[in-house]
């Protein structure tokens, strides 16, 4: 058995291990008859091996897959993104996540999922300016897309158009006074910020990549009314969307109640894939925390374990 240290953890060629203590993160290659198999595995839990050898190898696991020997999960993958690259994205991430929205829909533009203020009336916009309505309940924000004079809206709020038919055509618009909006799509419900020095790489992850972990107690005022199903971190000073993924723990919001979000854990595994580990929520409404830090902590390792099967990917 050949050994040596890695970054993520260690390499081990696997001929025969006996009485082998295993760390989660530790990669693993079976040798057999002088050949090295195709796929790498990575430990996903601590544990023990008392015997384990090239034979034992599955003969039917695919990439992806969690088999359990000697009590230690093994996750099977047959590609690896290398530790500097996953931490550059982290650092990305790190230095410049400032915001999150909860959304109904998938965001893929900043537009569609950066909550604005909202329109006010005899005041000068310039272009390029985003608002939303008073009263918001369509999928959209709108955009001033041209202004004559000073660019002032009028005194009376504009009839915002509802359907998303003209919400999505690019050459709806919509004359406020000096200003001719147009309509984008938005998919938003509710928005809070986010700390950067909260934001932290814990851990090499468990499926080849990184883990990212955001600490904090948010408590959002819900915008407007309906059934949150994605999480956007964005980036506003360069208007970017920089993570997205679909999560259910939040549920149905309604507008003007709060909602609480206490953890969020996730494994960037490379470029355009992460895998939830985790989220604490609390309920909206009187936002009591009905999963509380300690519960986190304790589902991000259960998550680790599993999430790859059962959390699913997302794109950023």
């Amino acid at each position: 058995m050949a050994l040596y240290d890695t970054i993520s953890g260690y390499n081990y060629y696997i001929q025969d291990i006996n009485n082998q203590d295993i760390n989660k993160g530790d990669f693993f290659r079976f040798v057999d008859a002088g050949e090295v198999k195709n796929f790498i595995y990575r430990a996903v839990t601590q544990g023990h091996i008392t015997t384990q050898t090239a034979s034992d190898e599955p003969s039917n696991i695919v990439e992806g897959q969690i088999f359990w020997e000697d009590n230690v999960g093994w996750y099977c993958l047959d590609h690896y993104i290398s530790d500097y690259l996953l931490d550059l994205i982290l650092q990305t991430l790190q230095s410049n996540i400032n915001y999150i929205a909860i959304c109904t829909n998938i965001p893929i533009e900043f537009y569609e999922a950066y909550v604005p203020d909202e329109w006010t009336a005899n005041t000068s916009y310039s272009v390029g300016a985003l608002v939303r309505p008073t009263n918001w309940t369509q999928p959209g924000i709108f955009e001033v897309k041209e202004i004559t004079g000073s660019g002032t809206s009028g005194s009376t709020e504009p009839n915002w158009p509802t359907s998303i038919d003209d919400i999505i055509n690019p050459d709806y618009t919509i004359t406020d006074n000096e200003i001719t909006w147009r309509p984008r799509p938005n998919y938003a419900l509710a928005h809070g910020v986010v700390d950067m020095p909260s934001i932290s790489q814990i851990e090499p992850g468990i499926h080849a990549g990184r883990v990212l972990k955001i600490i904090q107690t948010m408590s959002a005022i819900v915008d407007k009314s309906g059934e949150a199903k994605y999480v956007a971190f964005c980036d506003t000073n360069n208007k970017k969307i920089l993570l997205v993924n679909k999560n259910a723990n939040i549920g149905t919001v309604t507008a003007g109640e709060a909602i609480g979000i206490n953890y969020f854990s996730y494994e960037i595994v490379g470029p355009g894939y992460i895998i939830p580990l985790d989220q604490g929520t609390s309920g909206s409404g009187s936002g009591s925390e009905s999963g509380s830090g300690s519960s986190g902590e304790t589902g991000g390792e259960t998550g680790g374990e599993t999430g790859g099967e059962t959390g699913g990917g997302g794109a950023f």
